[in-house]
C-alpha cells in the first residue's frame, strides 16, 4: 500500500484524512490480491451548499453507500463510488481479469458494502480522534442513481445540518485501472433543547 497526497490540503485535516486512508489500507489489503495505491486528491471541510462543486458529473450513475452515525455527534455518511469504479473494485476483491462484473447482483452488493464499512468506518474512526469524540456507524445501505440525486436524499433525510461537511476525495489505483472514491460526513445540528437536556 502506498499513500500520496495532494500538496494544496491544508496540513492538518490532511492528517486526518491520511490516518483514515492508511488504516483502510491496512483492511483493503486482506481482501485485495493485487497492490493498490491510494492518493488523498482533497480533504477538508467546505459549506455543505457546494457539494456538488467536488461530486463530479451530478448526473452521472453512482453506487453510494449510506451510514448513518450516532455517538457524540450525529450524523450522516455517505461514500460514491462511479458504477465503473465500483464494478472494477468487485473484479478486484475477487480476483477477477477486469470487465468480468458488469452487474451489480447480491453477492457483488455485498462485497461493495463491506468495502464502504472499512473506509466509512476508518474514515469516521480518525475523524473522531481528531476532535475527541465518539462517531459509531450503522451497517451502510447500498442505492444506485445519479450523484446529484444521491446527496440530496441524504440531505433530505437529514432533515437539519450543519453549515459545513467534511469531505475526503480518494483515488485507488491498481493494475487494473483507476477508481475514485468521494466521502462524505453531515453532521446533524444539535438543537438548543438538546444541548440543554445533557
Amino acid at each position: 500500500m502506498t499513500i500520496s497526497t495532494n500538496p494544496m490540503i491544508g496540513k492538518g485535516f490532511l492528517d486526518v484524512a491520511m490516518a483514515g486512508v492508511k488504516n483502510a489500507g491496512k483492511s483493503l489489503e486482506m481482501m485485495v490480491p493485487s497492490s493498490i495505491s491510494m492518493e488523498i486528491l482533497w480533504a477538508g471541510s467546505m459549506p455543505t451548499a457546494r457539494l456538488s462543486e467536488i461530486s463530479g458529473n451530478p448526473e452521472a450513475l453512482v453506487l453510494g453507500a449510506y451510514v448513518m452515525v450516532t455517538g457524540d455527534a450525529p450524523g450522516h455518511a455517505l461514500l460514491i463510488f462511479s458504477r465503473e469504479s465500483a464494478l472494477l473494485l468487485t473484479d478486484l476483491v475477487m480476483g477477477q481479469p477486469t470487465g468480468t462484473t458488469n452487474e451489480v447482483g447480491e453477492m457483488e452488493e455485498s462485497l461493495i458494502k463491506e468495502i464502504a464499512n472499512i473506509l466509512t468506518s476508518s474514515y469516521l474512526t480518525a475523524i473522531g480522534d481528531y476532535w475527541h469524540i465518539t462517531l459509531l456507524p450503522e451497517p451502510p445501505l447500498l442505492a444506485q442513481d445519479m450523484t446529484a440525486a444521491l446527496i440530496d436524499n441524504v440531505l433530505l433525510n437529514s432533515g437539519s445540518f450543519e453549515e459545513e461537511t467534511v469531505s475526503i476525495v480518494t483515488r485507488f489505483r491498481t493494475e487494473s485501472g483507476v477508481m475514485d472514491g468521494l466521502f462524505l460526513y453531515i453532521p446533524e445540528i444539535i438543537s438548543d433543547r438538546e444541548t440543554e437536556g445533557q
